[in-house]
């Protein structure tokens, strides 16, 4: 499991996240949700620098998080979550797919309207629920 976490961490880097961000990510997946010092426990990461990567991780839509329940007097914590893995695909799907038909603008500029439902670039998402009914009906047939 350790490598196939360490791989996952080297994807997700490769896509977006800082390295930190990336353990952060695969440590929610794992645990489901966590306040700040439960992810810098989990993770080893120091607690300032999971708290940045928290805040930038927010901003980017890579997490969520819902104010810890209670009573009482002080400030009531965090509680973080990943997006599901599927959300996350398709958010970067996206961006990268934005990225890559503004990139054909260099072959075709006069061309080319970067208008979302007529890129040049398209990328298809299909989860594998839809990919496993697409086989059974082949099967039957």
């Amino acid at each position: 499991m350790k490598k196939l976490e360490e791989s996952i961490i080297q994807i997700l880097k490769d896509l977006k996240m800082t390295e930190t961000q990336a353990k952060i990510y695969v440590y929610l997946c794992k645990v489901g949700k966590a306040t700040a010092e439960q992810i810098a426990e989990g993770t080893g990461i120091y607690p300032t620098a999971v708290r940045e990567a928290l805040i930038e991780m927010y901003n980017a839509g890579f997490i969520k998080r819902e104010k810890k329940g209670g009573f009482g007097f002080g400030r009531r914590p965090y509680i973080y979550s990943a997006v599901p893995p599927v959300e996350l695909v398709k958010k970067l799907a996206s961006e990268l797919q934005q990225k890559l038909s503004k990139l054909l603008m260099l072959q075709f500029p006069e061309k080319m309207e970067l208008k979302p439902p007529l890129l040049p670039v398209k990328i298809t998402i299909e989860s594998i629920e839809k990919e496993k009914r697409r086989e059974e009906k082949e099967i039957e047939y």
